[in-house]
C-alpha cells in the first residue's frame, strides 16, 4: 500500500514540474473564476438583492447560457477542428469577453440577460471545446488522466474563490464593477492561452492517429463510441440528479438544517479531491476503465445507501465514500474523450461529448426533481444509486472484454500507458 502511495505522489510531482501544465489550467481557473462572479455572484447575488431582476430571471439566463453552450458544442465541432488550437481559443474568448462587456452594458436586464447569455454561452462551449482539444495534443495517454483531475480540481476552486470574493465585498459593490473584474480575468486568460495554443499547433503536426480519417458523423456512430456515449450519458445523470436533491435530502430524512447539513457534506468534498488525485493516476498507470468502475461503484454504494441511514456515524462514513467514488471516477471520462479524438483524429468528438455531458447534466436534475415530488427524496437517491451502478457495471464488461479499442490502442501508439 506505502509503495503504491510513494509511486502515486512521485508521479504526480515529476508531472507539476513540467511547464506544460500551468499555461492550460489558468486558462481554465480564470475562465471559471469569470464564470463565478457573472452568474454566481453578479446575477444571484447582486442583481437579485438589489432588486434589478427577480430570481426566476436569473435561472432563464443560466438555462440560456446553458443551452446556448450545448448548441455551440453539438453543431460547431467541425468549424473548431478547421480553426485550429489559436483561433479556436481566440474566437471563443473574445465571445466571452463580448457577453461579459454585454451584460456591463446592458440598460433593460429582461432583454439585456438573455442576449448577453447567448453570446456568453457560446463563448465557453468553444472554449472548452478548444482547450480539451488542445490539451489532448499536448498531454500524451499517460498524462490525461491527472490533467482532467486537476482541471477538474481547479475549477472546483476557482468557483470557490468567486463566491468567496463575493461574499468579501460589499453589498453595495456595483454589478458593473464585477464585470470589469470578470473581464479583466478573461483578458488575463489570452497570455496563457497563446502559450496553450503555440504548444499543440506544433504536437498538432506532428500527430499520429489509430484510425483512417473518417467524418466525425460517422467516428461518433461507431458502436463502442455510442457504448462511450451511454456512459457518459449515465454518470451525467447521476450527477445532476444528485445535485437537485441534496437539499431535500438533509431537510426531509436527516431533519437538519442547511448549515448542519454542510457539516456532512464538508468531508465529501475532501475526499473528492482525495478520488481526484487517486483516480487520475490510477488511471494514467492502470487504465480507464477499472478505474471508472470501481469510483461508479463506490458511489452507487454510498448514494444508494443514504434513504436508509438513519444514524449520524453511518452518514458520516457513506457521504464521504460516495465524494470519493464520484471524484475517483470523474477524470476518466474525460481523459477517454481526449484518447477518443486522438484515436480518431476528431477533435469535434471532444465537442460531443461536452455536448453529451451537457444533456446529462440538465436531464439529471429533471429526473431528480421529478422523483422526489412522485415519492419523496429517498426515491431520487436509490435512482442515483442504480445509474451510477449501471455505469459501473458497463464499464466493468468494457474492461473485461476489452471493448474500448482507443485504449490499447493508443498506448500503443504515444508508447505508454494500459
Amino acid at each position: 500500500m506505502s509503495r503504491h502511495l510513494e509511486r502515486t505522489i512521485a508521479d504526480w510531482r515529476e508531472l507539476i514540474r513540467r511547464p506544460q501544465w500551468w499555461p492550460v489550467l489558468a486558462a481554465g481557473f480564470l475562465v471559471d473564476w469569470a464564470f463565478a462572479l457573472v452568474y454566481l455572484v453578479g446575477m444571484q447575488v447582486t442583481l437579485s438583492e438589489q432588486g434589478q431582476v427577480n430570481p426566476a430571471a436569473v435561472g432563464y439566463a443560466l438555462a440560456i447560457y446553458s443551452g446556448s453552450k450545448l448548441l455551440v458544442q453539438l453543431l460547431l465541432g467541425r468549424m473548431l477542428e478547421g480553426l485550429g488550437a489559436r483561433w479556436g481559443l481566440r474566437c471563443a474568448l473574445a465571445l466571452v469577453l463580448v457577453g461579459q462587456l454585454s451584460l456591463a452594458a446592458m440598460t433593460d436586464p429582461t432583454v439585456g440577460l438573455p442576449l448577453a447569455s447567448v453570446i456568453y454561452g457560446a463563448g465557453s462551449g468553444m472554449f472548452w471545446s478548444s482547450l480539451y482539444a488542445s490539451a489532448s495534443y499536448i498531454f500524451p495517454y499517460h498524462e490525461r488522466g491527472r490533467l482532467t483531475a486537476l482541471t477538474t480540481l481547479f475549477t472546483g476552486v476557482a468557483l470557490a474563490c468567486g463566491v468567496g470574493l463575493g461574499v468579501l465585498l460589499p453589498d453595495s459593490f456595483p454589478f458593473k464593477g464585477l464585470m470589469g473584474l470578470a473581464m479583466a480575468s478573461t483578458a488575463a486568460c489570452a497570455l496563457p492561452l497563446e502559450r496553450v495554443s503555440a504548444i499543440a499547433d506544433g504536437e498538432r503536426r506532428g500527430a499520429r492517429c489509430g484510425l483512417p480519417k473518417l467524418p466525425t458523423q460517422r467516428v461518433a456512430l461507431f458502436p463502442h463510441h455510442l457504448r462511450f456515449w451511454v456512459l457518459v450519458l449515465v454518470q451525467s445523470t447521476a450527477a445532476g440528479a444528485l445535485i437537485a436533491v441534496f437539499r431535500a435530502w438533509g431537510r426531509e430524512l436527516l431533519g437538519v438544517s442547511f448549515h448542519e447539513e454542510a457539516l456532512y457534506l464538508a468531508p465529501a468534498a475532501v475526499a473528492g479531491g482525495a478520488g481526484l488525485a487517486v483516480g487520475g493516476a490510477l488511471a494514467d498507470r492502470y487504465g480507464r476503465l477499472p478505474v471508472t468502475a470501481m469510483g461508479l461503484a463506490l458511489s452507487a454504494l454510498a448514494i444508494g445507501s443514504l434513504p436508509s441511514a438513519t444514524t449520524p456515524p453511518l452518514v458520516a462514513f457513506l457521504v464521504p465514500l460516495g465524494g470519493f467514488g464520484l471524484g475517483l471516477a470523474s477524470p476518466t471520462l474525460s481523459a477517454m474523450a481526449m484518447d477518443l479524438a486522438r484515436w480518431t483524429d476528431r477533435d469535434s468528438l471532444l465537442a460531443c461529448f461536452l455536448a453529451v455531458e451537457g444533456v446529462g447534466h440538465a436531464l439529471g436534475p429533471a429526473l431528480g426533481g421529478l422523483a422526489e415530488s412522485l415519492s419523496g427524496v429517498a426515491l431520487a437517491l436509490r435512482l442515483t444509486g442504480a445509474l451510477l451502478a449501471m455505469g459501473a457495471a458497463w464499464a466493468l464488461v468494457w474492461w473485461r472484454y476489452r471493448l474500448w479499442p482507443a485504449t490499447s490502442g493508443l498506448a500503443s501508439l504515444e508508447g505508454s500507458g494500459r
